[in-house]
């Protein structure tokens, strides 16, 4: 009997431990909700008054220098906004959306007061937003293309002369696609007020823009201190949202005239600068090494079933809706992307054979639950991101956990490219005797001159090898890079 009664009491003690642990869990839990939600309340009454903060102090600003800082900080929180949030229960916590046309007017401003020695790199960010557009500012591909073509007339910095002839390429492909549509009658995607597609997406209507005198002589537009004033006298077509384009500004060439602020990069990961040519490239040669290393055993309808019950099966919330919807524009986009012969949903496909291959059996769940993140994250302020957008996206699922997968924005290509460069010459360095090396290192040595023909030469042959030869840059892209630091190596 005293047994059968310290039996229960022990069962007692289990069940009421465990009745307790949750109830002081559930109320943690609900801490953290509210501290959550807090602090993104927080976030954005803190942008709010850095945004007030820096009206009041408009005035104050009295010199070009002062005046380039004061508008580039207005333009990055107009830009940047305050992204909306899941809480620990995957229910949205509204944030701040970007303003587009605040962000063209401080952009104005700063190309207005900017040198002309400095301001190559302003110009191309402009005519990117033109190209991409943004939150609620649809592309405009043909002022894009004018753009980019007086770039190229007038620009003095090479970097910026190189972007924008691959940028002119990709308009025109752009362009392109939409006049085959156009000419073969073919349906595009329907549009709906949550699902908005990319400028590769839709048909668009004659751009009244397009009518417009002040677009005639695009290089007189960018080279005036009257930019673009007449610009804003046009209603623009406010139709879509696509994802944020690389940040405004990237570094300038050395000049013996104070530097203008720069405006640093708006990332919550690199992958996500979607409009970065090496992120782009890179996970383009991410799909292709998956596409030689998995096995395809799922058909494209068993994957999509499989992925619609797998997000159907998550909790009922935003997250799950934000990812369905994702799901469902991805499927009804029936055009290959203009970078690639593949279509989003063999992406898709392709990346979800990889989650079940062998090679992630011990970190399925870890892994289609990164799917789910990035299926949800291509929902911004109620919208869906542009192709391109959730293109990075599928491939970011497997980014850094698979092997075959590996994204990279341009500043980490060039500083990959030094480090196996300086191991290059470390290598080399080590062929030689102790003394030698010494003679070499001062650049003193009689060996000197064939030495650093053979390192320039290993350089260049490994780098082509892996950076040329595998599409992540192209020729003229790794000429440039490569000349900027290969004398000091």
């Amino acid at each position: 009997m005293k047994r059968i009664i310290s039996i229960i009491l022990i069962i007692l003690i289990i069940f009421g431990g465990i009745y307790i642990f949750r109830q002081f869990s559930q109320k943690t839990y609900q801490i953290s909700n509210k501290q959550i939600k807090l602090q993104h309340e927080n976030k954005k009454i803190d942008y709010l008054k850095r945004l007030q903060n820096f009206h009041i102090e408009e005035k104050k600003e009295n010199n070009r220098l002062n005046k380039i800082h004061y508008h580039t900080k207005l333009y990055n929180l107009y830009y940047s906004g305050v992204p909306d949030k899941y809480d620990n229960d995957g229910n949205k916590i509204k944030g701040i959306e970007p303003n587009s046309v605040k962000v063209i007017k401080h952009l104005r401003k700063i190309i207005k007061y900017s040198p002309k020695s400095q301001i190559d790199s302003i110009k191309l960010d402009l005519a990117k937003l033109y190209h991409f557009g943004m939150h609620k500012f649809q592309p405009q591909l043909k002022v894009a293309k004018k753009l980019y073509k007086s770039i190229i007339l007038s620009c003095k910095n090479e970097d910026v002369h190189v972007q924008t002839e691959d940028l002119l390429e990709r308009v025109n492909k752009d362009i392109r696609e939409n006049h085959v549509y156009k000419w073969l009658n073919l349906k595009q995607p329907k549009k709906k007020s949550d699902i908005i597609g990319s400028y590769t997406d839709n048909t668009y209507e004659k751009l009244n823009i397009e009518q417009n005198n002040n677009f005639d002589n695009p290089t007189e537009l960018i080279n005036t201190d009257d930019i673009f004033d007449n610009i804003f006298d046009n209603t623009f077509q406010i139709i879509e949202i696509l994802p944020r384009t690389q940040p405004i500004i990237e570094q300038r060439e050395t000049i013996n005239i104070p530097t203008i602020p720069t405006i640093p990069p708006i990332r919550r990961n690199d992958p996500q600068n979607t409009h970065n040519s090496q992120v782009l490239s890179t996970a383009i040669n991410s799909i292709n090494n998956l596409k030689k290393s998995t096995k395809m055993e799922r058909n494209l309808p068993t994957s999509l079933k499989e992925i619609r019950k797998f997000l159907k099966n998550m909790p009922k919330n935003d997250k799950r809706d934000d990812s369905l919807k994702s799901l469902n524009r991805i499927e009804k986009n029936t055009s290959p992307f203009t970078f690639s012969d593949m279509k989003e949903v063999n992406v898709l496909n392709l990346i979800w054979n990889r989650i079940h291959s062998d090679v992630h059996k011990d970190n399925l769940d870890t892994v289609k639950e990164s799917l789910y993140n990035q299926l949800a994250d291509m929902q911004e302020h109620g919208y869906s991101v542009c192709a391109t957008g959730r293109f990075t996206r599928l491939v970011d699922t497997l980014n850094v956990i698979d092997e075959e997968v590996s994204i990279k924005p341009s500043y980490v290509i060039n500083q990959e490219m030094m480090n196996k460069s300086s191991k290059i010459r470390e290598n080399i360095l080590n062929t030689y005797s102790e003394n030698e090396r010494k003679e070499l290192e001062k650049g003193t040595s009689n060996k000197q001159e064939e030495y650093d023909k053979n390192l320039k030469e290993k350089i260049v042959k490994e780098l082509k090898e892996d950076y040329v030869k595998t599409k992540i840059l192209t020729q003229e892209k790794f000429d440039n890079q490569i000349n900027k630091w290969i004398n000091e190596i």
